[in-house]
């Protein structure tokens, strides 16, 4: 049974924009319910492991981690172990152990570990985001894939019929019953027929070699509508008011825009001076001797003229920021006005996919009854042939209808940055 809640989900107890939308919560695991469920996720999952997007991203997540710990080490110092010796004519040889350690920059450093620990934040919430994003592709190319089978279906019905009105429209015109227009126009009927179906196979092959790369495994021929039992569940009464945590584009964008502030910060801050400390230990040899010296030494830089480098830098990590916080003000606008809306929208579609297949069953007799009257000549083969085409149409009106309320259940799921193999 599928229940529509409002959720207040609190992360931390610091002030954040509040997200109020419908969210899709499920009683119970709907992806074991039925064989044809279980082939659906597991499609959906072999699909989303192998695609290259989700290597490249935890690739970038590793990246961000081993660049936030190279940051988080400002405060240690350099050390370094160097080797001379002369050519042409020289013979000097000098071992050195040289020892950097920076004193005061004025917090620039500091506002750099800031920036990669919010980049590494937006790293790890990009690749969840990323992860929700494969799922919502390839569960629609499933759809599609699943459109495709299903018109191909009715278009080898179709076929069937029209093989049948001409059969019967033949004998009609044998016994002198209709006129051999009624069997050209039949005729044509089923050879255009054949030419829809030709098509239709040909799209549903493209679709199944796309699934087949992108999963790698060809055994989905049983793979049918997933959630086609919960068309008959209202929701429409079962919203209550709440919130979640914010959700994923929202919390990648946030990220990123704190970490150009500290980035702006950082790079401001390098208008300051900064004062260094570095020894030196310088032996004779290649090799440490104790009969090396040591040589100490503070030393106070004060930035005079860089040719504008900096404050360029400094500018462009601004510019970087607020660019990102405008696009954050209309992204959180844009996010509420959709979850607002995602209860009601769910309800919609559940309700246009059940008017849509009852009105399926409807035109499945009207058709039936049609042929029947079409062959003791109480019907012309125009009304057959009107009968079919509302019938195609009915046909395409459910397909799409239940495609669209599957899209809204994804979105409901990912509304709440759950993933849909653990939706419930």
């Amino acid at each position: 049974m599928i229940a529509l809640i409002m959720l207040v989900l609190k992360s931390k107890p610091k002030p954040s924009f509040v997200l109020l939308f419908g969210v899709l919560i499920f009683s119970q695991n709907i992806f074991a319910a039925a064989a044809k469920t279980n082939i659906f996720t597991e499609l959906l999952d072999a699909a989303v492991q192998s695609h290259p997007g989700s290597t490249e991203e935890f690739e970038k997540l590793v990246a961000a981690e081993k660049f936030l710990a190279s940051k988080s080490l400002f405060w240690t110092p350099q050390t370094q172990l160097r080797f001379e010796k002369g050519v042409r004519g020289s013979e000097a040889e000098v071992s050195r152990l040289g020892v950097d350690l920076n004193l005061m920059r004025f917090g620039s450093d500091v506002a750099g570990y800031r920036a990669a620990r919010f980049s590494k934040n937006a790293q790890v919430a990009r690749r969840e985001l990323k992860q929700l994003d494969l799922e919502r592709d390839v569960a629609e190319l499933i759809f599609r894939y699943i459109l495709a089978r299903s018109e191909e279906g009715f278009y080898k019905r179709s076929l069937g019929l029209k093989e049948k009105a001409l059969t019967i429209a033949q004998e009609k015109y044998r016994r002198g019953q209709t006129p051999q227009q009624d069997v050209l126009r039949a005729r044509l009927e089923r050879d255009q027929s054949e030419l829809s179906l030709a098509e239709r196979k040909d799209n549903l092959l493209e679709l199944r070699d796309q699934l087949m790369i992108l999963a790698g495994r060809n055994d989905f021929q049983d793979l049918a509508w997933p959630f086609l039992d919960q068309v008959n569940e209202s929701t429409g009464d079962k919203a209550k008011e709440g919130s979640v945590e914010k959700s994923l584009d929202l919390k990648v964008m946030e990220e990123e825009a704190k970490s150009a502030r500290q980035k702006y910060l950082s790079s401001k801050l390098g208008f300051f001076p900064k004062l260094d400390f570095s020894t030196s230990w310088a032996a004779t040899g290649l090799g440490l001797s104790e009969k090396g010296d040591w040589q100490a030494q503070l030393t106070l830089t004060i930035p005079l003229w860089d040719q504008m480098a900096n404050y360029a830098q400094s500018r462009q990590y601004l510019a970087e920021a607020r660019i990102l916080e405008v696009k954050l003000e209309r992204l959180e606008r844009t996010t509420k006005v959709k979850n607002d809306s995602l209860s009601e929208r769910l309800e919609v579609s559940r309700a246009a996919a059940k008017r849509a297949l009852e009105s399926l069953q409807s035109m499945q007799s009207l058709l039936d009854d049609s042929l029947k009257r079409f062959e003791i000549g109480r019907a012309s083969l125009n009304d057959l042939f009107l009968d079919e085409n509302r019938f195609l149409q009915a046909e395409t009106s459910a397909q799409s209808a239940l495609a669209n309320f599957h899209r809204r259940l994804v979105e409901a799921c990912h509304s709440h940055n759950e993933s849909l193999l653990s939706c419930r």
